[in-house]
C-alpha cells in the first residue's frame, strides 16, 4: 500500500508560523512590510482571521504561495505511477535507484524463504517420522543454503516447480492454472514486496499474472548470478516494480499537481499518492483543502 510521509515543511525562525509566510509575501508585494515588523506578521499575534483571508484570496497572486515548501517521503507507489509524478517540473525529486539497489526485489525472494522455511518446520514438528523428519531437514538446510550464496532464482524455481501438481520445469503448463491456494496466498504476499497490482484485475488473472512477475524477478536474478550489472539485469523489471521517492514541492505546485492528480480522469494510483499529500499538508495549513478547490476554479484546471 502506497505511503506519504511528511518529513519537512518551511517554518520561519523563532516563534514564525508556517503558514504566515505567505502573508509576509503578501505585506511585501503590497508595501506594507513598514507597518508592522516582521516578528509581528510572521508570528501568532497576527490576527487569524486575516491570515486565512489572506491565504484564500492568493489564487489571484498564487506566487505568495511559493513561499512554502513541502518534502515528503512516497514508498511503495509503481514506477508507472512515479513516471507520472516525476512530470511536474516545478518539483524536486530523489528517486531510489535500480542501478545499485536491488531492495524491493529481495524481498520476493525473502518472503518465499520464511513462506517455506515456516511451513517445513511445522511439518517436522507435526510428523514423528524420522524418516520424514530427516527429509524436511535435508529441504531446510538445502534452501538456506541456496540463500546464502544468493541463488535467488534457483530459490523461486524450486516454489514454482512445488506449487502445483501439474507443473514441471519445461512444460508449458504454467503454474498459476493449477496451483495450490496455499501456494497462492505465498506468491501474492511474495509479489506484492515489490509490485503494485491493480484491483480492477480479477482475482483468478491476478494469479497469473503475480506468476508473470515472479518469473521477471527469477530472470532478473538469472542475469546477475551470470555477471550481469543491476542497471541492466534491471531491464526485465515491468513498470509495475514499486518505487520510493523524496519528493520536494512548494505550496503553489503543490496545488495545481492537486488540481490534475485529484481529477476523476487521474490514475487511481497517483491519484492516491495526492490525497495522502493534501492530509499530510493541512496538518500544517489547514486552509490547503479550500485552497485546492478555489485554484482549481480559477485557473480550469481540472
Amino acid at each position: 500500500m502506497v505511503k506519504v510521509k511528511l518529513i519537512a515543511y518551511s517554518k520561519p525562525t523563532a516563534e514564525g508560523v508556517t503558514k504566515h509566510l505567505p502573508v509576509l509575501a503578501f505585506k511585501v508585494s503590497i508595501g506594507k512590510l513598514h507597518d508592522h515588523s516582521l516578528e509581528y506578521y510572521l508570528s501568532d499575534k497576527y490576527p487569524e482571521e486575516k491570515v486565512k483571508r489572506i491565504l484564500l484570496s492568493a489564487v489571484e497572486f498564487p506566487s505568495i504561495l511559493e513561499h512554502i515548501t513541502f518534502t515528503f517521503i512516497v514508498e511503495d507507489i509503481s514506477r508507472v505511477c512515479s513516471h507520472q509524478l516525476v512530470r511536474h517540473r516545478l518539483a524536486s525529486f530523489t528517486q531510489e535507484s535500480q542501478r545499485y539497489s536491488e531492495s524491493y526485489m529481495k524481498r520476493v525472494v525473502e518472503r518465499i524463504v520464511k513462506a517455506y522455511l515456516d511451513k517445513k518446520l511445522k511439518l517436522q514438528q507435526d510428523d514423528s517420522s524420522s524418516l520424514r523428519h530427516n527429509y524436511l531437514k535435508t529441504g531446510i538446510e538445502e534452501l538456506k543454503k541456496m540463500y546464502e550464496h544468493k541463488r535467488y532464482s534457483d530459490i523461486i524455481e524450486v516454489f514454482l516447480n512445488q506449487s502445483s501438481p501439474k507443473y514441471s520445469s519445461g512444460e508449458s503448463i504454467r503454474a498459476c492454472y493449477d496451483m495450490r491456494d496455499d501456494y497462492k496466498k505465498v506468491l501474492l504476499e511474495a509479489v506484492n514486496e515489490a509490485f503494485v497490482l491493480p484491483g480492477s484485475i480479477r482475482d483468478e488473472d491476478k494469479i497469473c499474472l503475480a506468476e508473470d512477475l515472479l518469473r521477471a524477478v527469477q530472470r532478473y536474478y538469472e542475469l546477475i548470478s551470470s555477471g550481469v550489472k543491476y542497471e541492466d539485469a534491471r531491464f526485465v523489471i515491468p513498470q509495475a516494480v514499486k518505487t520510493r521517492l523524496m519528493v520536494t514541492v512548494n505550496l503553489r505546485e503543490l496545488l495545481h499537481i492537486a488540481c490534475l492528480r485529484l481529477s476523476p480522469k487521474a490514475q487511481w494510483e497517483i491519484r492516491k499518492v495526492v490525497e495522502l499529500m493534501i492530509e499530510e499538508v493541512v496538518k500544517i495549513v489547514p486552509e490547503v483543502k479550500e485552497l485546492v478547490k478555489l485554484y482549481c476554479k480559477a485557473y480550469g484546471v481540472r
